[in-house]
């Protein structure tokens, strides 16, 4: 299983992220943090007819060969079993909100969450790691490993020694003192706290780019994720979104006077810097789709006619031109590839997703080595949105209210009255039953996102190696969320990441009575991987990244709707809220078989009445998908705020950002983002983004005419 990391504000999905949604609002949903005294209905609500309890005629579709040689690793007294050709049924089983706190509680760390469920009565040695505490983790590693390549890419912090700062100021000292561009990288470097000297005639137009870049951008996109761990990434954020946003047409003249001092041929060495940090948002995020000035100087675009028969010749690409190419991160990325178009009124989210993945609507299974960091990730992720499929599907039956936790989360969680007649009563917790033979889990069973994960890191190594060098990833360290460095470098901790995950995807397999189904190019110590994994099941605890909060808000997709004749930007968000206890029951749909004594000795069937149940209280994401308008992200110290102020109820979380942002409207140019309709970018009534005020002349030139 794969929880859905809710991907839900959507995923957000993974944020991501298409964009043309509709409105969706939290006020007729009830959280179970709200307590109200009432239970889920299994046949009712918006899911209903989408999703069913799986059924082991329709589900089980390939023979299950018995292999005598993979024998479970625990016993049942002297009794050895045999998992290979056993099928498990799993659930999750509804909660009371009146008698059942300790399953209603939001918990700000994941730590706090594994605690609590120690102390749920009976369950001192039941509380089962899962799938979205594994996300957690990697989601929080992956951000530092990011952060450490984006300063190193930004200031040449690898065996090269060449960075992006250093290439924006080598061509600003290259160009023309008329040229416009001039003021424009000037800009750019004071954003990123460098000086460099102009003329006095250029200091107001390069405080014109500053103050369109605070007032436009900046307000309504202020720094999210990692950009929030410290001054520089602040910095480096401003430096990175302030390039990243669109050379409007008006201004392509300026963009054409760049290229034409990358085209010299002196300035070769310079060109081929620029164009490899454009490589390297390739490999970090995704390949590009929109056209950089390094195009034009392919193209030989030096004018805009020449530039609009560029983009003619590129179709599929959008035809917009950066300097530098936008940062999607793996929510954006999975979102924005699987509703392209947004949602009609109507549909579910996250069935929606989750069968467009099931059909293979979309691949995000790398195919070539220019497929970007984030691009894999949102690979591993679908393993969590989507019902399984493929080697481990036979072996798992899942009941309608664990698919719901996979598909719509907030759903999952929710209590709803129906028709009595079909109401899944709440059942108490209680330990696993005694004397039975029961499934035992190590580790929530989700093989398949545990491997992909494993070979994101596998490719996060050979991604920092290229942009490192052999050297740098011996001496670049993590960053950590408060700021600070890991004290151990990115060579060791990714290959220890790595074989966590492979670690926990052999656990997985061999719960479930399945053999490691890995290629040649699973490189790895196996023995020592099994050993990691299960040492760090053990002391979870223990794992400084889980006693962090957990709470954050991710961008979605984007959509608009109107008001009273406006166009308003809506962005539908994945919000994490914490960590709250699940109730997770396992039992056998077929049963597994069994020997006393060593080996010759007969395995049989183990009888339907020595058969019980095994349940465990599970730590999971809560996720929702909130709506923020006109505004692209809230910083997480300010989110977590809102949600202390909210007493983490989702409601008063979602009505407390609709007064933050309902105020703030902008006007909307569908399609001119990647792949859906463009983030906001300025303050109540400002024009277009597309829309900027003319270009100021450079001194002794007429203003360039507007097409």
């Amino acid at each position: 299983m794969r929880f859905l990391a809710a991907i839900i504000a959507i995923f957000v999905l993974m944020g991501g992220i298409a964009y043309g949604l509709l409105m969706i609002t939290s006020g007729q949903e009830r959280e179970v943090v709200a307590k109200k005294p009432v239970v889920a209905a299994p046949e009712q609500g918006p899911l209903s007819g989408a999703i069913a309890d799986d059924v082991y005629e329709t589900k089980v579709m390939r023979p299950l060969v018995f292999d005598e040689t993979l024998v479970a690793p625990y016993n049942f007294g002297d009794k050895k079993l045999n998992l290979t050709q056993a099928v498990m049924k799993v659930g999750l089983d509804v909660v009371n909100p009146a008698t059942e706190e300790d399953f209603v509680t939001l918990h700000k760390t994941v730590k706090g969450a594994v605690e609590a469920g120690r102390k749920v009565p009976g369950a001192e040695y039941s509380v089962l790691p899962s799938a979205s505490m594994a996300y957690w983790k990697a989601r929080e590693f992956d951000s530092g490993v990011i952060a450490a390549l984006d300063l190193a890419v930004i200031f040449g912090r690898n065996d090269k020694k060449v960075g992006l700062a250093d290439i924006v100021e080598q061509i600003f000292n290259k160009l023309e003192k008329t040229d416009y561009a001039r003021t424009y990288l000037a800009a750019a470097l004071e954003l990123l706290g460098k000086k460099v000297e102009l003329f006095p005639e250029e200091i107001g137009r390069r405080n014109i780019w500053l103050n369109q870049y605070k007032t436009r951008m900046r307000d309504v996109n202020p720094p999210i994720d990692y950009f929030t761990w410290n001054e520089e990434l602040e910095r480096v954020y401003d430096f990175e979104t302030f390039l990243q946003e669109e050379i409007p047409r008006r201004q392509w003249f300026m963009a054409a006077q760049i290229a034409k001092v990358l085209a010299k041929p002196e300035n070769d060495e310079l060109r081929k810097n620029y164009d490899g940090v454009i490589n390297t948002f390739d490999y970090i995020y995704r390949r590009r789709h929109v056209f950089t000035v390094d195009d034009l100087v392919n193209a030989k675009a030096f004018s805009d006619d020449q530039i609009l028969e560029m983009f003619q010749k590129r179709p599929g690409w959008t035809y917009r031109l950066v300097f530098l190419t936008s940062a999607l991160r793996r929510e954006q990325l999975y979102f924005n590839e699987m509703l392209p178009l947004g949602l009609a009124p109507g549909l579910d989210p996250m069935t929606e997703l989750s069968q467009r993945s099931k059909i293979g609507y979309v691949s995000f299974i790398p195919t070539n080595d220019r497929a970007g960091l984030e691009q894999v990730q949102a690979f591993a992720l679908d393993a969590l949105i989507a019902e399984p499929t493929g080697y481990e599907a036979d072996k798992t039956l899942l009941s309608r209210v664990f698919k719901e936790r996979l598909f719509h989360p907030y759903f999952a969680t929710k209590q709803e009255v129906s028709d009595e007649a079909k109401v899944i009563l709440p059942k108490p917790w209680e330990p696993s039953d005694k004397d039975k033979i029961c499934p035992v889990f190590r580790v929530e069973p989700a093989p398949q996102f545990y491997l992909r994960t494993a070979r994101v890191y596998d490719f996060m190594f050979r991604v920092s190696v290229a942009l490192l060098g052999q050297q740098s990833i011996t001496k670049v360290h993590r960053i950590l969320p408060d700021g600070s460095e890991s004290p151990d470098y990115l060579f060791d901790e990714i290959n220890k990441m790595k074989r966590l995950f492979y670690g926990l995807y052999m656990v997985s397999c061999e719960d479930l009575g399945l053999r490691p189904a890995l290629e040649a190019s699973d490189v790895f110590e196996r023995d020592v991987a099994y050993r990691e994994a299960l040492d760090w099941l053990k002391n979870i605890t223990d794992d400084k990244d889980f006693a962090r909060d957990a709470r954050y808000i991710s961008p979605g997709f984007y959509g608009h709707f109107a008001d009273q004749n406006r166009q308003i930007q809506l962005i539908m968000t994945w919000a994490n809220l914490g960590f709250r206890l699940m109730k997770f029951d396992s039992s056998f749909a077929r049963a597994p078989q069994i020997r006393e004594g060593g080996e010759g000795s007969v395995w049989n069937v183990v009888p339907d009445s020595e058969l019980g149940h095994g349940r465990y209280v599970m730590p999971v994401s809560q996720f929702k998908m909130l709506d923020l308008v006109a505004r692209a992200g809230i910083p997480p110290k300010q989110f977590r705020e809102i949600c202390d102020k909210a007493n983490q109820d989702p409601d008063k979380i979602q009505e407390e950002l609709r007064a933050l942002t309902l105020n703030r409207t902008a006007r909307v140019t569908p399609g001119v983002g990647e792949g859906g309709i463009a983030p906001p970018t300025g303050p109540p009534g400002a024009p277009p983004a597309t829309a900027k005020p003319a270009a100021v002349p450079p001194p002794g030139k007429e203003a360039p005419k507007t097409p």
